[in-house]
């Protein structure tokens, strides 16, 4: 499997947890933008419709979940941050998940 786009402005050069998450066998989280001005639009559609064509290791087509996406957030000088809910963590007692000032 492979995603060969990533957000803009990705410091990461496009690491996959910024993008998509395994959340159960054959099940996948990825982003949906909620609004027009969401510099990401286009790359979150294609991302989604890229992962519903990948199968898992089973054979099965992969079940993608979206949530929103934080849509257009900018950094302390004004340029489009790689802002992504998908990038958390989830510990023993906790999860961490970015809220973008929300």
């Amino acid at each position: 499997m492979w995603v060969d786009e990533g957000l803009i402005n990705d410091h990461t050069d496009g690491h996959i947890d910024t993008i998509a998450r395994f959340i159960a066998p054959g099940v996948v989280m990825c982003m949906a933008p909620q609004t027009e001005d969401d510099p990401n639009a286009a790359t979150l559609e294609r991302i989604a419709q890229t992962l519903a064509t990948f199968t898992d290791a089973q054979g099965r087509t992969l079940k993608v979940v979206t949530i929103p996406s934080p849509g257009r957030v900018l950094d302390e000088d004004g340029q489009i941050m790689a802002a992504s809910y998908v990038n958390f963590y989830i510990g023993n007692s906790t999860v961490v998940v970015p809220t973008y000032g929300q």
